[in-house]
């Protein structure tokens, strides 16, 4: 567990320096920790808090209270009051203060009984139960001792604990009601389990990728001593192309012809190609720096030769890929994963897991692709999350300030956080509510929740894990290493009150529709009398829509997977390279599969590019795919299917009657869709295809008009796909397989009719294979293509470039990436395999192989198309569209 952070800004400051706080030791008030405890914290400084806030509504709040560390915006605080759930801290000593602003008096009853209950247990006793401990087996020691069970003198009643339960056979009888709760929600008790697996999954983490408190290391890229097989023709080479570059760039500031300082320049060329010759061995890095130490030359000439040293050893054409082969980079995977947990639980507050992980993806794709923060829901919550991303391409997730509950919630989502160590559980007025607390007249509990609360539901979570263990329950299909815990054991309550909260809810809706069918029956009966009168007919009520019991079940453990699961989008990959763009032309059918499983394998399971340009990806999926070339046939070849994570927004319909804005279901953000098209690029480009296939399906919800459910995501039992395949398409539907079991439906293009579409899919249903689950939805689909054609005119090249530069630091980003090396090792594959089989090579392609597969490859293709143009290398002809970036006058 983090150390509470103290109050950052200068809000903090001014009040300290103005007031010094009191000493509460003795009131039993700092359980939760060192440090000024909640409740005074607001009285005593409350008048200044609320000065503070009322002139700068936004920026209030950040961390106000240092022993909790929470962060929110004064909306936000608002908004808990009204909700009853001050931060599930009882936090409401605002309404005491004089000169509260009138949008906070709102609602403040419920908090004000949190206050009241935390003095009523104060003065009865401390608690000590929510000390901090180092493991889950200590915690569970004390809670088995029953240390956080305190009793007040006069009425028995156990502090923190729900109103009513004074003796050991009422605490019994409730720990009797909880067992039969996590019972019936045992198939939610896998929920945080599900959760780690999702950040896992996204990331690639697992424990053995990086040492604890190594979160906040960059990934960086080693190369080979790039000197240590140099003869003297390489060292020759070196000398001239070093005497070249530093010269030239002299004579294109001050005209031609030697001059001294051209001399002197000379100097350090040959004095550095002697250093250099001693050093061979070592690596360039070191190679620079310590010749810099020892230099006899002017500091700007020695950092134009590091320069021009680092640009002739990414620029010399033909030069031998092998000498300079970059190391791929450790991944800081753990960093990943930890933002991924913690991004996501900074935007939980009142929000369903579909809202907060959208949320999150939304705000960190926008830092990736843009460079910028977007607010996607408070600012509050947008500048907290942004403290993680540092300005040199660091993630540091322990920035993220985070609180009493969605502290351990995020702890609990976060595979880099041992287990053991996990013993709080995220606490709030659902979880209390389970645990038996109401409010005194018996209602509905809804305030939040005191310290000393939190401490008895610490203890009595420990032990109502431990009971489940030795019962020997276990959820079906969880995974091996499911194990109980207080979290474990609080997500199978939840599951059992949401699936408890439906089942009821259908129950009213099936009672109120028999009620109507009974009205109907008599009005029936009554109009059979009368002679069936024309016109008069009762009309039948209609059947209400309501959940099946399976539907109940998969509603009430819906989780961070699911949600993630719907943000998943569909890069289509295959590795065999275009007809049109005849490089290996000719290659057999044995030489295809060989290729496509090689570059599948040096691929890895997540793609490279997607992983330099930072978006979270869920690992492929492999199937055999047909395609229709140019040339009219259709080819059979491996097809993997890459799974980048993206934002989705709602769409925008117009405006209503009144000039508001209507929005209609949810679509690909346009930040992400940028992201996932710059990888298809990228991908169709090195590997010579015609096209990379981009598609994301989104569920329906309630918003989303029936013209805009333009597809369905059909799932089929192992061994149907082609099946249903072959129904769906002999009704015109274009279909994608994007897993074993999975196909995305619906029709290729833009301006697909939803009412259509779903027409079909009605008359496909009879011809699906049994078993299917066909889910409506929105369909995205695109084409990436580049202009294959000629060779060596040089506009695909220019396109690529012109879209990496469209993302801040792209190019740098994935040589960081390691993206050369994969670009590398497929180059060799396809080159071995011409050889073999006698198939020729597009010269262009081979060319920008060449370059990409060098350490900052990226980076010297631009270098190059600059010095050189962008003639020889692939494209059909050179547009007029070059960038700035991309071009110089007369290159074309």
């Amino acid at each position: 567990m983090t150390a509470p952070r103290p109050m950052p800004g200068p809000l903090m400051a001014g009040l300290m320096a103005r007031r010094a706080a009191p000493d509460i030791t003795a009131t039993g008030q700092n359980a939760v920790g060192g440090g000024l405890g909640p409740l005074d914290y607001l009285t005593t400084f409350g008048r200044g808090v609320v000065d503070y806030a009322s002139e700068h509504p936004v920026e209030f709040g950040l961390g106000f209270v240092p022993v909790v560390g929470d962060a929110i915006d004064l909306r936000d605080f608002g908004r808990a009051m009204r909700e009853g759930d001050a931060l599930g801290m009882g936090l409401a000593a605002a309404s005491l203060i004089p000169g509260v602003p009138r949008g906070l008096k709102a609602g403040t009853d419920a908090v004000k009984q949190t206050a009241k209950a935390a003095k009523r247990n104060l003065k009865k006793t401390a608690i000590g139960a929510d000390k901090a401990y180092t493991s889950v087996t200590e915690a569970l020691a004390a809670a088995r001792r029953g240390d956080h069970l305190k009793q007040d003198a006069k009425t028995g009643q156990y502090i923190g604990a729900p109103r009513g339960i004074d003796t050991p056979g009422k605490l019994g009888a409730n720990r009797v009601r909880t067992d039969a709760k996590v019972e019936e929600g045992l198939f939610n008790a896998d929920w945080y389990n599900r959760a780690r697996h999702t950040a896992n999954d996204v990331t690639g983490y697992t424990s053995a990728h990086s040492p604890a408190g190594s979160r906040a290391v960059q990934a960086t890229d080693a190369v080979r001593p790039p000197f240590a097989a140099y003869g003297d023709e390489q060292w020759d080479e070196l000398l001239e192309a070093l005497d070249d570059l530093t010269t030239q760039l002299d004579d294109a500031q001050r005209g031609y012809g030697l001059k001294r300082r051209d001399y002197e320049m000379r100097d350090a060329v040959f004095e550095f190609v002697q250093f250099a010759k001693a050093q061979a061995d070592q690596p360039l890095d070191v190679i620079l720096r310590e010749w810099k130490k020892t230099a006899n030359a002017r500091k700007s000439d020695v950092k134009r030769v590091q320069d021009a040293v680092r640009e002739h050893l990414m620029d010399v054409p033909g030069k031998a890929v092998a000498e300079v082969a970059p190391t791929p980079p450790t991944t800081n995977a753990a960093s990943r994963a930890a933002l991924f947990a913690r991004g996501t639980a900074a935007y939980s507050p009142q929000a369903k897991p579909d809202v907060e992980v959208n949320a999150f993806i939304r705000q960190h794709n926008a830092k990736m692709i843009t460079g910028k923060d977007v607010q996607t829901r408070t600012g509050a919550q947008m500048r907290n999350v942004a403290r993680a991303y540092g300005p040199d391409g660091t993630i540091n997730p322990d920035q993220i300030t985070l609180g009493r509950k969605t502290g351990p919630y995020a702890n609990a989502k976060d595979p880099t956080v041992p287990e053991e160590t996990l013993y709080n559980t995220a606490s709030d007025i659902w979880h209390a509510r389970v645990m038996g607390y109401t409010n005194p007249d018996g209602s509905l509990f809804k305030r939040g929740l005191t310290p000393q609360e939190h401490g008895f539901l610490t203890g009595e979570n420990l032990l109502l894990g431990d009971r489940a263990a030795r019962r020997g329950l276990r959820p079906e299909g969880a995974a091996d290493d499911f194990q109980w815990n207080p979290r474990s054991a609080q997500a199978a309550t939840w599951g059992a009150e949401r699936k408890a909260a439906k089942v009821a809810e259908r129950a009213k809706k099936l009672a109120k529709h028999e009620k109507a069918m009974a009205t109907y029956e008599r009005a029936m009966a009554r109009w059979e009398q009368a002679g069936r009168p024309k016109g008069k007919r009762p009309e039948r009520p209609a059947a209400p829509r309501v959940m099946s019991d399976a539907e109940i079940e998969q509603y009430a453990q819906f989780g961070i997977d699911d949600a993630t699961a719907r943000l998943e989008a569909d890069m289509a990959v295959k590795y065999v390279p275009g007809v049109k763009t005849g490089h290996l032309a000719g290659l057999s059918e044995a030489g295809k599969a060989e290729l496509s499983a090689g570059v599948a394998d040096v691929m890895g399971p997540r793609h490279p590019v997607l992983q330099g340009l930072g978006l979270f990806e869920a690992p492929k999926q492999s199937v055999m795919g047909e395609y229709l070339n140019s040339a009219g046939d259709v080819e059979r070849n491996l097809s993997e299917h890459f799974r980048p994570i993206v934002g989705t927004e709602a769409s925008r319909l117009g405006q209503t009657a009144d000039g508001k804005a209507r929005r209609g279901g949810h679509l690909m953000d346009p930040v992400s869709r940028k992201g996932v098209e710059t990888a298809a690029l990228h991908e169709a480009i090195v590997g010579a295809q015609e096209s990379v296939g981009v598609n994301k399906f989104t569920p329906a919800n309630s918003a989303m008009l029936l013209r805009e459910k333009t597809g369905a995501q059909v799932t089929v039992a192992p061994g149907q796909a082609d099946a249903a395949k072959r129904a769906l398409e002999a009704q015109g539907l274009d279909v994608v397989q994007v897993s074993p079991s999975t196909l995305h439906v619906g029709a290729f293009g833009d301006g697909a009719d939803g009412k259509v579409v779903q027409a079909k899919l009605r008359e496909a249903q009879s011809a699906l294979p049994s078993g299917t689950v066909v889910q409506a939805g929105r369909w995205e689909n695109d084409l990436v293509k580049p202009n294959w054609g000629a060779e060596g005119s040089g506009q695909v090249t220019t396109q690529l470039l012109e879209a990496l530069d469209q993302i801040p630091d792209a190019a740098a980003r994935l040589d960081r990436a390691g993206v050369p090396a994969v670009v590398q090792q497929r180059a060799a594959l396809e080159r071995a395999l011409a050889a073999r089989e006698g198939v020729p090579l597009r010269a262009d392609q081979v060319k920008l192989q060449d370059i990409l597969s060098r350490p900052r490859g990226h980076e010297l293709l631009r270098r190059y198309v600059r010095r050189y143009g962008a003639m020889g290398l692939p494209a059909v002809a050179l547009g007029v569209g070059l960038s700035r970036t991309t071009a110089q006058p007369g290159e074309a």
